[in-house]
């Protein structure tokens, strides 16, 4: 998310609940329940490296994720018994990008700096105009395209710390391939759920759960030594766990479920790309993270690609619409 998460972010994408939108005096609410979310999600890069010293990336996610699924399925435990076949399909579709997402996002972090995850990920919302003009034959305005190229080439920023000499991080490899999927599972998510009678909720259950149960497995393959020596484990990589699981993927979704109902998916989308920003603030506060002024430069690109980007496509659905 971010699902979306997006992300580590939830990589699924922001979604508007049917319905007419009355925001009235919540819709304040909304947007600082929202900017919670980005600022979780921003932290969550620098916790990743912190947890990722003790738990491998699969125990990782079982534990994040059994979090989240035991607080959403007492939530929507009705809605467990009303899921269909093809929003079953569906979540196990994006369940599996998802982990996929997460695995490389939890591996990648290890490499990197906070920093530099938190703006590549970003990536992700460029990477969605190409999918869609190569795989969906939807054609998009020059300023789009424009908005992809600007992405990229903050990228090659990020990958000049010395500012002269290219040299991309293995973590910042492992970060963009984590953005180049959430990017297809963003489209594909916008591409087979349009005009179609689904339930977002049940799809989510579906794909939070998988990961939940891949993560499990992946950790019982591996003898699951967080729970063979949970004493070896500090308190605060359990708490850092509870609280990605807790806030950063539950009360995530919970919250951008109650947005969509009383604001715009612009509007949503804009407070959440405030994220990569809180991950270079939450870098250099925790983990010490320095950055030169060509990955300044590069980071600023990206988060205003993202954010023009969003604006864009924004009015021409709005003009289509």
């Amino acid at each position: 998310m971010n699902d979306r998460a997006p992300d580590a972010t939830i990589a699924a994408p922001t979604v508007v609940m049917n319905g007419s939108r009355s925001p009235g005096n919540r819709a304040p609410l909304a947007d600082a329940g929202l900017m919670l979310v980005s600022i979780v999600w921003g932290s969550s890069y620098a916790a990743m490296q912190v947890i990722g010293r003790y738990l491998t990336v699969s125990e990782f996610l079982a534990l994040r994720f059994l979090f989240a699924i035991a607080i959403l399925a007492a939530v929507y435990h009705h809605a467990i018994a009303s899921i269909t076949r093809r929003e079953a399909a569906l979540g196990l579709v994006f369940g599996t990008l998802l982990f996929s997402i997460l695995a490389l996002e939890t591996l990648g972090v290890r490499y990197t700096s906070a920093t530099n995850a938190g703006f590549l990920i970003t990536v992700s919302v460029v990477v969605v105009p190409v999918f869609e003009r190569v795989i969906g034959r939807i054609r998009h305005g020059a300023a789009v395209y424009g908005c992809v190229l600007i992405a990229f080439a903050g990228c090659v920023l990020l990958g000049l710390p010395d500012g002269a000499h290219l040299t991309l991080a293995t973590g910042d490899i492992i970060i963009l391939g984590a953005a180049m999927i959430r990017g297809f599972q963003i489209f594909l998510f916008g591409h087979s759920t349009s005009g179609r009678h689904l339930s977002v909720v049940n799809i989510t259950l579906v794909e939070l759960a998988l990961v939940a149960v891949l993560g499990t497995i992946g950790a019982a393959a591996g003898g699951f030594p967080a729970l063979a020596r949970p004493g070896d484990i500090p308190g605060e990589v359990w708490l850092l766990t509870a609280y990605l699981g807790v806030l950063g993927t539950a009360y995530a979704f919970l919250v951008q479920l109650y947005a969509a109902r009383l604001t715009s998916p612009t509007r949503v989308a804009l407070i959440l790309s405030t994220e990569p920003a809180f991950a270079a603030l939450f870098g250099w506060a925790a983990m010490d993270n320095r950055i030169t002024p060509s990955q300044a430069l590069g980071g600023l690109l990206i988060f205003l690609a993202a954010i023009v980007g969003r604006t864009l496509e924004a009015r021409r659905e709005t003009a289509d619409g």
